[in-house]
């Protein structure tokens, strides 16, 4: 696999107090689907976090021959062109699924056009066709997660990483691996970890 289409992480850092020793040597192609498995507490949820810049250990990040991360760079979390889905679905309870969706290429600045084109395919994608009217309180927690990851799809030209344990949400997985078969443009690395954000205030 050559840098420019790879996702190469190294990172050798120890961190806080427990002096938990994280050791990573990774190669991932850019395109197609690749999980991370292991037991808990052995890196996951650190390894995805640092690949989206939410934590920051000593190493370096290459992504599509563009350097990450080194000792002179750490590319900012909202500069790196990535969808990340949360263990927590993070939806939006006054907004409809449609309007969850488009949320990004919203904040994008995104005409409505493009935003309602754009959404309309995540959704059909993640198989939510008919429910784009719907609010998060008349989902099941499966169909909120498939709007999180339907969400997570329209960031432009991005990587997707999923950060719902693998073990807990077989469905999406199995959901994701029929959606990159299905999708013109590649759904990299949806990949086992646990994180939590709170999502910005917005109408």
């Amino acid at each position: 696999m050559t840098a420019s289409t790879t996702i190469e992480a190294r990172f050798a850092h120890r961190f806080g107090a427990s002096g938990f020793a994280f050791d990573v040597d990774l190669h991932l192609p850019a395109r197609g689907v690749s999980v991370l498995f292991g037991p808990s507490g052995c890196g996951k949820t650190t390894l995805l976090r640092c690949l989206a810049g939410l934590q920051r250990g000593a190493g370096r990040l290459d992504v599509n021959g563009e350097t990450w991360q080194d000792a002179a760079t750490f590319m900012p979390t909202h500069r790196r062109p990535l969808g990340y889905v949360f263990q927590d679905a993070t939806l939006l309870p006054w907004r409809t699924v449609q309007k969850n969706v488009e949320l990004l290429s919203e904040l994008d600045g995104a005409s409505k056009d493009e935003r309602r084109r754009t959404a309309a395919e995540a959704i059909r994608l993640v198989g939510l066709d008919g429910f784009e009217n719907h609010y998060p309180k008349a989902l099941s927690g499966g169909m909120r997660m498939r709007t999180s990851v339907a969400r997570a799809m329209t960031a432009s030209d991005a990587s997707l990483l999923n950060a719902r344990a693998a073990g807990s949400s077989s469905g999406l997985a199995s959901n994701l691996l029929q959606t990159s078969g299905r999708s013109d443009r590649a759904l990299p690395n949806p990949c086992a970890q646990n994180s939590q954000r709170k999502v910005p205030s917005i109408s």
